[in-house]
């Protein structure tokens, strides 16, 4: 009788160690994950930061130009992946003495516009509309023929892969640039001219194939 209640006792404390195992996991990787997405806003707030740098330091006519131009891209890469009824606008404006850029993005609808700040409408969009200013930034950079993405549009859905793919080998060949990017999108790796193939094996990076 005792062993019966000492080894129910026991398996009691086997669940119970399981289920707190279980539920640290997953806090584990919530935190990882909200650990990821302010790394990913932090390097937008960045984006927008520089963007501003670029715009004071250039005449008005020319950065009416500018402004157009990017408003022009990301129109572009919004209705290639979320519909024609998307467009982006820039408002460049003095806040408290300094300056302050609003990245808006507006939707038509039925019942009129709806516009909201960049990441008003999901990440996804976020991501597609921050990629231009990225590039006008490098524009202006010593290094102005290549751009690095790491994990660029990891919040879209996967039936925008094609038109992600699509976007980013157009706009390169647009702008004149070359664009490194890690992604686990195979949809959106078969767009590119060449591919390498990495997997993590014992801690290790090994290359498994390029194409």
């Amino acid at each position: 009788m005792i062993n019966e209640e000492l080894i129910a006792n026991i398996r009691k404390y086997q669940s119970s160690v399981v289920k707190k195992r279980t539920s640290n996991e997953i806090y584990r990787e919530k935190i990882e994950k909200s650990k990821a997405r302010i790394v990913s806003l932090s390097k937008q707030i960045q984006t927008v930061v520089d963007f501003v740098t670029i715009i004071n330091s250039i005449s008005l006519p020319k950065r009416n130009d500018l402004k157009c131009g990017i408003e022009g891209i990301m129109t572009k890469a919004l209705n290639l992946l979320y519909g024609d009824e998307y467009r982006s606008e820039l408002i460049y404006d003095f806040k408290n003495n300094r300056s302050a850029l609003d990245i808006r993005v507006i939707k038509e609808t039925l019942i009129g516009n709806v516009s909201r700040k960049r990441n008003g409408f999901g990440g996804g969009v976020s991501d597609t509309i921050s990629l231009p200013l990225r590039m006008m930034i490098l524009k202006g950079s010593p290094c102005a023929d290549i751009l690095f993405l790491d994990e660029a549009f990891k919040h879209i859905g996967a039936k925008m892969s094609d038109g992600v793919g699509e976007f980013l080998k157009n706009i390169a060949k647009e702008m004149g640039i070359q664009i490194f990017m890690t992604t686990h999108d195979e949809t959106i790796a078969s767009y590119a001219d060449n591919t390498i193939n990495l997997r993590n094996v014992m801690g290790k990076v090994e290359v498994i194939g390029n194409g």
